[in-house]
Order: structure tokens, then C-alpha cells, then sequence
């Protein structure tokens, strides 16, 4: 019987692989494999149509600040359709107005899913504004990606 030997190295970014309760991670926070998956939960969590693997390799992103930064222009030229660019600059646009316990399972952070969202965001008062203005995501995610890298 031949023995199967596990990999030792990231097959993208070619560090170094950690085991944790018998499961490999790469460890590297700039690892291009885990920046697409990042993205692509992000976008399916927020329910941003059109913002899928293909997209996100076309549009060339890498964090989740850079979904807000791309404007019109951007997403027409980079995805070679005017049609394609408006119809994502709409989804970008409405993720924008999520409510909070849908936002915060999107940044990927451990033990923070759904469940834990609705239970964390069950007691504040719905009528409340907690948001100031629309740069809460980009300024949450800087500051989520801060934390959730020290949590692991």
C-alpha cells in the first residue's frame, strides 16, 4: 500500500503549512487563494450578483476594500461590457444598505456566522441609525481584517 504524503507548502503562495485539529492552513494573510475565497464569500454573503470567481480574477481584486472603490468606468472597462459594469455597479451599490447582522458574517471571521450575527444583533433597537455614512463597510473591513489576522 503506497502511503499518501501530505503537502508541506501552499500550492499559490507557496508557504509554509500549518496543521490545527488535523486540518492543513496556510497562515500567510496575503496568500492569493485565500484573498479570492475572502472576496467571493463576501459577495455571496451580501448577495452582490455578478461579483463571482471570474469577476473578481477580471477586476483583479485582492481585498475587500477595493469593492467599494471601483467606480462606473472601472467595472465597464475592466469586464469589456457596459451592461455587465452598470449591472454590478448596482449590486456594489445596494450591498451598501445590508443590515448589520448580514454585514458583519461576510468579514469571514471565525465562530462569527449567521447564527451568531442574529444573536449578537437581536437585542438593538431597529429603529436606531448605527451607521454614520456609507464608508462604514471600507472603514469595518480594515478594521475587521486587522482583528480577525490576530485572532488566528
Amino acid at each position: 500500500m503506497t502511503e499518501i504524503q501530505a503537502p508541506t507548502h501552499c500550492p499559490s503562495c507557496n508557504s509554509s503549512l500549518e496543521w490545527s485539529n488535523h486540518l492543513l492552513y496556510c497562515r500567510n494573510s496575503d496568500c492569493d487563494s485565500q484573498s479570492a475565497k475572502k472576496l467571493e464569500h463576501f459577495a455571496k454573503t451580501l448577495k452582490i450578483k455578478g461579483l463571482g470567481p471570474a469577476s473578481i480574477n477580471k477586476l483583479g481584486l485582492t481585498s475587500l476594500e477595493e469593492i467599494y472603490t471601483l467606480d462606473l468606468d472601472t467595472l465597464c472597462e475592466k469586464l469589456s461590457s457596459d451592461k455587465l459594469g452598470q449591472k454590478l455597479f448596482e449590486e456594489i451599490e445596494k450591498s451598501k444598505l445590508v443590515a448589520l447582522e448580514t454585514l458583519l458574517p461576510a468579514f469571514s471571521i471565525p465562530l462569527i456566522g449567521k447564527t451568531a450575527a442574529e444573536v449578537m444583533f437581536k437585542y438593538l433597537d431597529k429603529n436606531k441609525t448605527y451607521i454614520p455614512n456609507e464608508n462604514i463597510v471600507l472603514q469595518s473591513t480594515l478594521h475587521i481584517r486587522e482583528s480577525s489576522q490576530q485572532i488566528v
